[in-house]
């Protein structure tokens, strides 16, 4: 005995991972080139994987809507929903927000957070209307209700590549909220 702990990995199968992706369409592994996932550390703690999709199960989601960075994530998950002999969500995979010049933000960036741009000014209702609609196939308008933001948001209309956040954009949008306001949403 060595005294080294294994680490626990989930054996993939070998059929190709298939899946309509809202946003990309259809996306497909070939598991040979895949490395198992871990799912227990030596320690003994939980990766990623293993509660995430236990949860998803327990939670009943029917959509999982994340970066493009998890996309290889998703073929695992995939596998382990089947494995647990659960339904599978529906997935979609958008793009990473960049720059006004194609460059992406770091995780860290606190200047492109909601909180500051709550504090800078914007209206609530501005910074939903523009980060959903951002990327997008349809012009953002000015819109002074949740409810009909939501009613006309279509993920199919996202775009498959990487959006460009534009501060000089979401100024317009706001002032053009403001302007649209009734007396009683002020």
């Amino acid at each position: 005995n060595s005294g080294l702990k294994p680490h626990w990995r989930f054996k993939l199968e070998e059929s190709l991972i298939k899946w309509d992706d809202l946003i990309k369409g259809e996306v497909e592994f070939n598991p040979r080139f895949l490395s198992d996932p871990i799912l227990i550390r030596e320690d003994g703690s939980l990766l990623y994987h293993l509660p995430s999709v236990i949860d998803d199960i327990q939670e009943n989601i029917s959509h999982i809507i994340r970066g493009e960075d998890h996309i290889s994530n998703t073929a695992f998950h995939i596998q382990i929903f089947r494995a647990l002999d659960a339904n599978i969500p529906q997935f979609a995979h958008h793009p990473f927000l960049t720059d006004k010049e194609g460059k992406g933000f770091g995780k860290r960036i606190g200047s492109l957070s909601i909180e500051n741009l709550k504090s800078e000014g914007y209206e609530e209702i501005s910074i939903i209307n523009y980060l959903i609609n951002i990327g997008s196939s349809e012009d953002i308008k000015p819109e002074t209700r949740l409810d009909n933001i939501i009613k006309s948001f279509n993920i199919k209309n996202i775009s498959n590549s990487s959006a460009k956040f534009s501060a000089e954009v979401l100024k317009s949008l706001n002032s053009d909220v403001l302007k649209n306001y009734t007396f009683k949403q002020v």
